[in-house]
């Protein structure tokens, strides 16, 4: 376009300069007028006194324009004075271009267009001087641009800035911090539980759940913060101006609460919490230097500390040091490997640790418990693992080739006359996977099996993470429960709220958790503890298991207590399935 503009500026510069040349001329002047009034663009000749000279038929039509406006100027009066207050003059000899854009009222009722224009201004004193205006309207161009510009820093969802935008925002802080001394703090806020939101209520409600978050975070946010959705149900706020680490921590904790609880939206009920981590950017001096590797290494610094606010707990803030770093990159290596172990298959292996009858010793099940061959640091338990298998949402794929290497075995045992129908399997289920629907029908699969029945599968959930994490933990339980599946409540008394879940959920089993069973019969506390634990589990129509038994005074009291089950040390450790079925008899404690 800028062309069209400057090949239209150049005959106008002609038509000036032939109007004021001899009669002879005149004629080639009349066809360029026609053919300038003919040219899509506004087109505005004037002479230095801001008389028109020629305005083209474009321009005429735009304004409304009847009669001849070079005899009544007026009506175009006020465009002139707008485009003269946005021209560049030099007040220079000769002729002068100026090619840019300018914001002119076209009319009255109109609002402010922007003309994209070509300028020619004759100063020259030997001849008649004026002024040459060529003109487009691109105001939707413009705002389209604009549209576009907004779309790329914003996120569509929920209109907060995105993540070019913060890196753009971050540097930007980091620059202005060298001259003016104070500091920068980077708050990384990830949602605890976003996938069981979305899961357990449909991606439609998990949507709304994040706009609903990203309100109250504008809420909470001071007024020169920059806050921005980084992805998924990730959160970044700049925080600039700070003085110290005290006043970073505040904010993040004051944003940390804002986002935690239950709340309503579309009808659903979803109870959402959030970890912080944060990264500190003390004042450079005006010596040193700002790069955009600043900037990164703050987010990946954020990072590294939210990933140890999920490893210490979740729902906590936490700031980056060293060992933040150490922590994220050891997740990073655990994560890769873990991966590809369940792509391998032949790392991950089962054991199986037996639950007894306390009151005869006889094996009546046994507990699945998964275990990684690492190839490097060796044999691994679940607490070196688990955490990252959550932390990445690996969870359900180990867990579901726990269930189903538990059914293998299971199976096997079955055909092979090891076990009877009355052998319960229990395993480990996190929240995730009680609401992944492809658990649900895997385990539906397995019940397909005619050696395999609903009452030997037993899914152990740890109390505290029904609580935290799962804001509707009672349709998944029941879920499994009308299919005939075992629910037993692990790790009972660890969490909070205990009784009132006790009497909401559909569960079958109590599992007393090993800080409790180690003081029974010499703790008078615990054993108090134990003793309301299992008289209410027994009035709530639950058998008891008692988990860590190392000892015959434990033992003893136990069954004083009327407790059914127990396994621990005392009896068997974990097994290989191999030599499982070599103890499915009536088992004394080893000494």
């Amino acid at each position: 376009m800028g062309h069209d503009l400057e090949l239209a500026a150049g005959l106008l510069e002609n038509v000036a300069a032939i109007t004021a040349a001899g009669a002879d001329e005149h004629a080639l002047a009349g066809h360029l007028l026609k053919l300038l009034d003919l040219s899509p663009d506004f087109i505005l000749l004037m002479d230095w006194d801001n008389r028109p000279l020629f305005c083209n038929r474009r321009l005429r039509n735009e304004l409304s324009l009847t009669g001849d406006p070079l005899h009544d100027h007026t009506i175009v009066q006020a465009l002139i004075d707008s485009i003269q207050d946005q021209l560049p003059f030099t007040g220079e000899g000769g002729v002068t271009t100026w090619e840019g854009e300018i914001e002119v009222r076209l009319r009255e009722e109109h609002e402010n267009r922007t003309i994209s224009v070509v300028l020619v201004v004759d100063y020259d004193s030997h001849q008649e001087q004026y002024v040459a205006v060529v003109g487009r309207d691109v105001t939707e161009r413009k705002r389209l641009g604009d549209r576009l510009e907004y779309q790329a820093s914003r996120d569509q969802l929920t209109g907060l800035h995105n993540r070019s935008a913060l890196m753009r925002e971050l540097d930007r802080h980091l620059q202005k911090g060298v001259y003016t001394g104070r500091s920068i703090a980077l708050l990384f806020l990830d949602l605890d539980n976003m996938k069981h939101i979305n899961d357990g209520a449909g991606h439609h409600i998990g949507d709304a759940a994040l706009i609903e978050v990203a309100r109250r975070l504008q809420q909470t946010c001071r007024t020169e913060d920059f806050l921005c959705r980084l992805g998924g149900d990730e959160f970044v706020i700049v925080c600039p101006g700070l003085d110290n680490e005290a006043e970073a921590l505040e904010i993040a904790e004051r944003v940390r609460r804002a986002v935690t609880g239950r709340f309503s939206v579309q009808g659903a009920e979803v109870f959402t919490s959030a970890s912080v981590g944060v990264s500190f950017g003390p004042a450079l001096n005006w010596l040193e230097s700002t790069t955009d590797a600043d900037a990164a290494a703050m987010l990946r610094r954020a990072d590294a500390a939210l990933y140890c606010a999920k490893r210490r707990g979740r729902s906590r803030v936490e700031l980056w040091d060293e060992r933040s770093e150490e922590s994220s990159r050891q997740q990073m290596g655990m994560t890769v490997a873990l991966e590809r172990a369940l792509d391998s298959g032949n790392e991950l292996f089962v054991e199986y640790q037996p639950v007894l009858r306390l009151k005869d010793g006889l094996i009546v099940g046994a507990e699945a418990l998964v275990r990684w061959n690492h190839p490097h640091a060796g044999p691994l338990l679940p607490s070196a693992f688990i955490d990252v298998a959550e932390s990445s949402g690996m969870i359900v794929r180990v867990g579901t080739w726990v269930f189903e290497q538990a059914m293998n075995d299971l199976h096997e045992w079955r055909t092979a006359g090891l076990v009877d129908s009355n052998f319960v399997v229990s395993i480990n289920a996190s929240a995730r996977q009680l609401v992944d629907r492809t658990f649900a029908r895997v385990v539906d699969l397995a019940l397909g099996s005619p050696t395999i029945s609903a009452r030997q599968i037993m899914l152990e959930v740890t109390e505290s993470t029904l609580l935290t994490e799962f804001y509707d933990a009672g349709a998944a339980l029941s879920t499994f429960h009308a299919m005939g599946v075992g629910i037993a409540f692990d790790d009972f008394g660890t969490g909070y709220s205990s009784l009132n879940h006790l009497r909401s959920y559909a569960v079958d089993q109590l599992k007393l958790d090993t800080s409790f069973v180690g003081g029974v019969g010499t703790s008078v506390v615990d054993t108090a503890v134990v003793r309301t634990s299992i008289e209410l589990a027994h009035a709530l129509g639950m058998t008891v298991v008692a988990e860590g038994i190392k000892t015959d005074q434990q033992l003893a009291a136990l069954i004083a207590l009327h407790c059914e089950y127990g396994q621990g040390e005392l009896f068997s450790p974990a097994l290989p399935p191999s030599t499982l079925w070599d103890r499915h008899t009536s088992v004394a404690p080893q000494r």
